[in-house]
């Protein structure tokens, strides 16, 4: 969640009055904006839930799985590379010590090649979702899945709401007003 002020991430903290404190998203500077957390996480939620259930969501579910075909090949010959050299410095063509030279640069490039390889297998952060009930799965999550899902979703942005109550509050109702949340 960002501040709508001055779009800062939003902080988890205790506020209210003494003896009724509760759990608040705060901007890191006091006087922007405040919510309270729990009826800003159930509006996030609603809207999650809402947005996987929709039918053209299983397209966004379903991992598309990256062509990895030219980082294979690229990898090959790297090691290829490395094998030649190895080979010339066992034949006497050159001496280890160029060896290592000429062969720092390659295994570090192997390296990035291993790592991009690596990160494309990785699914997406909605993949947990595909063939699920979006309520269910999402309750089963700890926070940082559900914060990479927002992420990946969509960014809250809450704005400064007008004082008082929303329209149509009543007794026991929280003063949360959903006009004052931006979604982007």
């Amino acid at each position: 969640d960002l501040c709508g002020i001055c779009g800062r991430t939003m902080l988890a903290t205790q506020g209210g009055r003494p003896g009724r404190q509760r759990a608040v998203y705060r901007c890191a500077e006091r006087r922007h904006v405040a919510r309270d957390a729990a009826s800003l996480d159930a509006f996030t939620r609603q809207l999650v839930i809402s947005r996987l259930s929709q039918p053209d969501a299983a397209a966004a579910l379903v991992p598309q799985t990256p062509d990895t075909s030219l980082l294979s090949t690229d990898l090959a010959a790297v090691r290829g590379e490395l094998d030649d050299l190895a080979v010339q410095a066992g034949d006497g063509a050159i001496s280890v010590r160029q060896m290592g030279i000429a062969s720092r640069a390659l295994q570090e490039r192997a390296a990035r090649l291993e790592a991009e390889m690596a990160r494309a297998a990785i699914p997406g952060p909605l993949a947990v979702f595909a063939g699920g009930d979006p309520a269910q799965i999402w309750d089963r999550l700890g926070l940082d899945r559900r914060r990479a899902i927002l992420a990946a979703l969509l960014t809250v942005t809450v704005d400064p709401a007008p004082l008082g109550r929303t329209p149509g509050w009543r007794p026991g109702m929280p003063y949360f007003d959903p006009d004052s949340v931006r979604l982007g």
